[in-house]
């Protein structure tokens, strides 16, 4: 635990560095994050910390990446801009542009709003419903409900996929990640849906760890759960000293 700036992936690489002289093979070790920038970040670290390549480090991933490597799907089956632009046209609605969740994508058309809300029940594993009471948006609950059913039937229709789909079908399947140790950082940002893909992926690991900040959880409007962070029956490291501020 431990605010920016304290060493929370310093701390995890010497974790990994721990493991790998102990004997741990690097390709069963998992190091997992929220963004794609924090886990290009940690496997760029690794690579030359350890004298290692991007083979060795596989499992370096975001929650993402891991789902879409392990389902075995490829671009084409999942869903891009143009099978927006397509779902657009059949409801007479507008999209601003590619929409990517784990991105942070924000917009305001009536399309967009859709589309979030969509995503967010998906993340919260809460029913649309009662994402949209709570995001009381000028949409009438009608026009969402032909929105979702709509778009369900295009993915269906297509046999394509959406990022939320990705860690639904990951669970759904019970799929696993064979690793001996697994590293979550950024865990304060992830959605009900991806704790429940984490809790799956990693089910058979002999250690796992996490890092993230118990003060701040900067996509909450993604669906991120930090209570199920802050709830964890686990041991605590807190890293209380700040290295990007300087001292008074």
């Amino acid at each position: 635990l431990g605010p920016p700036g304290t060493g929370k992936t310093t701390t995890l690489l010497d974790t990994v560095d721990w493991h790998i002289k102990d004997g741990t093979d690097p390709q069963r070790i998992a190091f997992v994050s929220f963004t794609k920038k924090a886990a290009t970040e940690a496997a760029e670290r690794a690579m030359k910390k350890f004298n290692l390549n991007k083979k060795q480090l596989c499992n370096f991933r975001t929650m993402h990446s891991l789902a879409f490597q392990s389902l075995g799907i490829n671009r084409h089956d999942v869903m891009g801009r143009s099978d927006f632009l397509e779902v657009a046209k059949l409801l007479g609605v507008e999209f601003t542009g590619y929409h990517d969740m784990a991105d942070g994508v924000f917009s305001a058309t009536d399309g967009d709003v859709m589309l979030q809300m969509v995503g967010l029940a998906k993340a919260k594993t809460q029913p649309l419903r009662s994402i949209w009471e709570y995001c009381n948006p000028n949409i009438s609950w009608h026009e969402l409900e032909q929105f979702a059913s709509t778009l369900a039937q295009y993915k269906m229709d297509t046999a394509k996929i959406d990022f939320s789909d990705m860690i639904d079908n990951y669970t759904a399947q019970r799929l696993c990640c064979d690793v001996d140790v697994a590293i979550i950082d950024e865990a304060q940002d992830l959605s009900n849906a991806q704790w429940d893909m984490a809790k799956a992926a990693f089910r058979t690991a002999k250690y796992v760890y996490l890092a993230g900040d118990d003060d701040q959880a900067i996509y909450e409007w993604s669906g991120a759960n930090i209570e199920r962070f802050l709830q964890l029956d686990a041991e605590r490291e807190v890293l209380p000293i700040t290295y990007r501020l300087p001292n008074e």
